[in-house]
C-alpha cells in the first residue's frame, strides 16, 4: 500500500485555544514527492512538519494518511512507521546509552524488520550505506561528530522502511564540508529508494537540490508554492522576492 499524507485547509497551535501557529495549508505527500517547506526562524514550518507526521492534531482543517486522521491511526498501525522523521539535532533524538547500530537495530525490530538477528543485519547494512564507519557504529552518540549522529538518524529512519521521510533542518548543525556528504546521501536514498521526501529549511541552496516544489512560509501563513525552479526564478509575493534576494543560490 502506498501512504499518502493529505492536509486540507489545516492549521495547528501549541495549546488548546492558542493563537493557530500554521494555517491554510494544501498539500499532498507521497513516494517520490519531494517538497521544500521554507522560510525564516519561527515561521511555522517545524510546527507543519509536525502537524504532517502527525505530532500535533489539526485545529482547524484536516490531515489524513491513506485517508485516515492521524488522530484515529493507532500507535501500533504500520503506518506510524512509513512516515519517519530526521530531527535538526541528532544528539537530542538519540539515546544516550546505546551505541548507534544498537538504535538502528532497535528501529529495525520495533517495526518489524524480521527477528532480531535481521533486524541487527539490517542495521548493519544500512549504517554502512550511510558511509558510516565500523567503529562508530559502536560508539556512543557523546563520542560521535554530529555528521556520524546525523548518519545514526537517517539509518534509524530507513530501518522502519519508510515510504515518506520529513528531515528538519538536517544539515543546519553541520558544518560546510560533512552539509555536503548529508546532503548527497539524501540525494542518493531518493534516487534509489523512490521516498518521499519533505525538506524543513531556511536555505534555497539546499531545498533547490532537494524537491522540485516548495512551500513558502511567513508568520503561519502559506503566502506561496509551486514548482522549486519557477518559484525561485520568478517568486510573486513580496516575501518569496525578500528570500530570494538575500540567498546566494
Amino acid at each position: 500500500m502506498t501512504t499518502r499524507i493529505e492536509a486540507i485547509n489545516a492549521g495547528a497551535s501549541y495549546a488548546p485555544g492558542a493563537p493557530l501557529t500554521i494555517r491554510g495549508v494544501n498539500l499532498v505527500i507521497e513516494p517520490g514527492s519531494a517538497i521544500g517547506l521554507v522560510g525564516e526562524s519561527g515561521s511555522g514550518k517545524t510546527t507543519l512538519a509536525r502537524l504532517l507526521l502527525g505530532g500535533l492534531h489539526p485545529a482547524k482543517g484536516s490531515v489524513t494518511v491513506n485517508g485516515t486522521p492521524w488522530a484515529k491511526v493507532k500507535r501500533s498501525s504500520p503506518l506510524h512507521g512509513k512516515v519517519q522523521y530526521i530531527f535538526q539535532d541528532p544528539y537530542s533524538s538519540l539515546n544516550p546509552y546505546m551505541t548507534g547500530f544498537d538504535a538502528v537495530a532497535e528501529s529495525a525490530f520495533v517495526h518489524g524488520q524480521g527477528s532480531k538477528a535481521e533486524a541487527r543485519e539490517l542495521a548493519r547494512e544500512l549504517l554502512a550505506s550511510t558511509g558510516l564507519a565500523p567503529d562508530a557504529m559502536q560508539s556512543r552518540p557523546g563520542s560521535l561528530s554530529g555528521g556520524q549522529r546525523q548518519r545514526i538518524g537517517i539509518a534509524r529512519a530507513l530501518a522502519a522502511d519508510p515510504d515518506i521521510i520529513i528531515a528538519d533542518e538536517p544539515t543546519s548543525a553541520l558544518d560546510v564540508s560533512v552539509q555536503a556528504q548529508i546532503l548527497n546521501l539524501l540525494l542518493s536514498l531518493q534516487a534509489d529508494r523512490g521516498i518521499g521526501l519533505v525538506l524543513v529549511s531556511h536555505d534555497l541552496g539546499v531545498v533547490r537540490l532537494l524537491t522540485d516544489h516548495a512551500l513558502v512560509i511567513y508568520n503561519g501563513d502559506v503566502v506561496e508554492q509551486g514548482p522549486i525552479d519557477e518559484l525561485l526564478n520568478n517568486p510573486t509575493q513580496d516575501y518569496s522576492k525578500l528570500l530570494v534576494e538575500s540567498a546566494l543560490i
